[in-house]
């Protein structure tokens, strides 16, 4: 995943949308990749609602992404490190 990218094997799972997970201060990334060269770092995602009045989460994670990396996880759940932020 990039900055500012989208991760198109990420999504909620059935009956929830992102923003119900958002709300309650907590986000699901996984990573789908099963071999050593799949597996990613991720430092932190910041969510911004840009509809309306601007506002943004920030989920911090500092973690590997992988079953072969750190603690060997592939899926966390990250709680919002940081109340929403207008701008």
């Amino acid at each position: 995943m990039v900055r500012g990218g989208v991760n198109p094997n990420s999504s909620p799972p059935p009956g929830n949308s992102q923003s119900d997970y958002t709300s309650q201060g907590v986000v699901l990334v996984q990573n789908d990749g099963v071999t050593e060269e799949e597996g990613w770092y991720l430092e932190q995602i910041k969510v911004t609602k840009v509809t309306g009045r601007e506002k943004s989460w920030l989920f911090v994670c500092q973690n590997w992404l992988s079953l072969h990396e750190g603690d060997c996880q592939a899926r966390r759940q990250i709680f919002c490190q940081q109340s929403p932020q207008t701008g």
